[in-house]
């Protein structure tokens, strides 16, 4: 139960939504996919600028599918690119260090790689962001998405309690296949979604990678930023009833007071903020593109 408790402050959601006059688009197809180290990158939405914009799955053990019509919903300048860790591309590592560490350079070379990066890291994927220093000499911009500096539980996750999901994490433990993961976290879905079915859809979309899963730990008991983003190039997005990673987690840190003070919280929204309120979330994404594009 403990692990459980630990491993759902990194955990990622999905999404589905129609909010006002604005609508995730579901027309999206694979155009472009690559593999650089230990990641993969596919390429959603081209304008075949010189902006690229890469939205970090999280988790982890879960694929970037979950973000699949949102990012070609927004209207920002710039190419989209979907990025996460498939488990074949770390199977010859063993050592949890060894499988972070291989993650961290691959999104460091990304950055190198592309011009004018800027990085929406989600959950855990913000955390691998920020537990990269050398990535702030490359990037364009950053948004911090349901993501914490530091390893703290919130006070609900610590509270959780769900017999079906013991059960469940069991069964995971002595067998850990994707499809036991996938049923574990939808298990989970009251933590992460407000409306729980929604959650439960969407959350059957993605693709889970058990060997990816298995570094949780690993992130729960060494993890803390190794660098503090520039306040006027980055941004925090959260939603105002997340349950694993509210905002107060930022707490009273010093390098992050600026970022903290003008965070853009997401109404009647959960650690997904998009699900629940589509409008607001692209009100924050778009604003915050054509801040610091134009």
């Amino acid at each position: 139960m403990i692990r459980l408790i630990l491993l759902l402050f990194f955990l990622v959601g999905c999404s589905t939504s129609l909010q006002k006059n604005r609508t995730i688009a579901f027309f999206s197809s694979l155009k472009q996919t690559k593999v650089i180290g230990s990641a993969q990158i596919k390429i959603k939405k081209n304008d075949e600028s010189n902006i690229n914009w890469f939205f970090v799955a999280g988790g982890p053990g879960i694929s970037a599918d979950y973000f699949d019509g949102l990012t070609e919903s927004i209207d920002v300048q710039g190419n989209i690119w979907h990025l996460d860790f498939p488990d074949k591309l770390i199977k010859g590592l063993i050592k949890p260090e060894e499988v972070v560490n291989s993650w961290k350079e691959s999104i460091l070379k990304i950055a190198q790689t592309y011009n004018n990066p800027i990085f929406v890291g989600h959950s855990s994927g913000g955390v691998i962001v920020l537990s990269t220093p050398e990535i702030k000499n490359y990037l364009k911009g950053l948004i911090l998405l349901s993501t914490s500096p530091v390893n703290s539980r919130s006070s609900e996750a610590r509270a959780y309690n769900n017999s079906q999901s013991d059960n469940l994490w069991d069964e995971y433990i002595k067998s850990p296949t994707s499809k036991n993961l996938k049923k574990l976290w939808s298990s989970w879905a009251e933590l992460y979604f407000l409306d729980v079915g929604q959650g439960r859809r969407v959350l059957k979309k993605s693709r889970y990678y058990p060997h990816a899963d298995s570094v949780a730990d690993w992130f729960n008991y060494n993890y803390k930023f190794e660098w503090a983003p520039d306040s006027n190039n980055t941004l925090i997005i959260v939603g105002d009833r997340d349950l694993v990673q509210p905002l107060y987690l930022y707490g009273n840190i010093p390098e992050f007071s600026k970022l903290k003070e003008k965070a853009f919280i997401i109404n009647n929204s959960g650690h997904f903020p998009w699900v629940e309120n589509l409008e607001d979330w692209l009100q924050a994404i778009e604003g915050f593109g054509k801040n610091l594009l134009n």
